[in-house]
C-alpha cells in the first residue's frame, strides 16, 4: 500500500469548502463521507482517498491498492481533481513543473 499526500492549487473562481468537496466526491466516486476535517471515499484502485482544504489549496491523501483496471482509477482521480480544483490534468502539470 502506498500513501501519498499531495497539495493542489485551486482556481480563484472555484468554490472550495467541505460541502463542495463532498458533492464532487459523491459525483465522481459514487461514495464519500465527512470524517473530521476531511472527505473520505473509496474506489477500486484507491483503498482510501481523503481530501481537505488548507490555506486555499486542496490536500489529498491517497492509499492505493491493486485493482483490475488501474487506468479507470487514474481517470476517476483526475476527473475528481479537475472538478474540485478547476484545473485540467495538463494545467496541473504545468503548474507543478513551475514549482
Amino acid at each position: 500500500m502506498l500513501e501519498k499526500v499531495r497539495i493542489y492549487p485551486v482556481k480563484r473562481t472555484v468554490k472550495l469548502d467541505m460541502d463542495t468537496i463532498l458533492e464532487k466526491t459523491l459525483k465522481i466516486f459514487g461514495n464519500g463521507k465527512i470524517e473530521g476535517d476531511s472527505v473520505v471515499a473509496t474506489f477500486p484502485g484507491l483503498k482510501s482517498i481523503s481530501s481537505w482544504m488548507e490555506k486555499g489549496k486542496l490536500c489529498v491523501e491517497t492509499v492505493a491498492e491493486k485493482c483490475d483496471d488501474p487506468m479507470e482509477a487514474i481517470r476517476k482521480f483526475n476527473a475528481f481533481l479537475e472538478e474540485v480544483t478547476g484545473y485540467s490534468t495538463s494545467e496541473r502539470k504545468k503548474l507543478m513543473s513551475k514549482v
